[in-house]
């Protein structure tokens, strides 16, 4: 009876520490990004399923956090609100600068096709954001943006 139970134990801690690992293989990596004065908290999403994933399936997003997709190269970025559960503001940037910004990009409603986002500018990085927080922190288009 022992044996059993210490094997049953032994069953489950193994069980526990493959799912750990493979949730924290999920999670991004987080940085501080200042963006014109003010400094948040972004996940980065480096991977190209990450970067697919992106916030789709999320319900919220804190005040002052983000998610950043940072590309080698600037080109034309395309975005889709897909499985989104609240509207974004996406801000384009190129060389440390904002070049673009589209504020109050809604999600889809039930029965509704998702917004298509594509850039006007080349960007190298996209930052996404809540809704209304371009315009609660004054930013436009060429204020410096850093990720640490």
């Amino acid at each position: 009876m022992t044996k059993i139970i210490i094997f049953a134990l032994a069953l489950v801690l193994a069980v526990a520490a493959v799912y750990y690992f493979q949730l924290r293989g999920r999670e991004n990596p987080t940085s501080v990004l200042t963006i014109g004065a003010k400094k948040i908290s972004v996940e980065i999403a480096e991977t190209i399923p990450k970067q697919i994933l992106g916030l789709s399936g999320r319900e919220s997003l804190c005040a002052d956090c983000g998610m950043v997709f940072a590309y080698r190269n600037p080109q034309t970025q395309n975005f889709t609100m897909k499985g989104m559960n609240f509207p974004l503001d996406m801000i384009f940037i190129r060389d440390g600068r904002i070049v673009e910004i589209r504020a109050n990009v809604p999600f889809p409603k039930s029965g509704e096709e998702p917004v298509v986002v594509r850039s006007r500018e080349d960007a190298d990085m996209v930052l996404e954001v809540n809704a209304g927080f371009v315009f609660k922190n004054s930013l436009k288009v060429g204020d410096p943006a850093k990720l640490r």
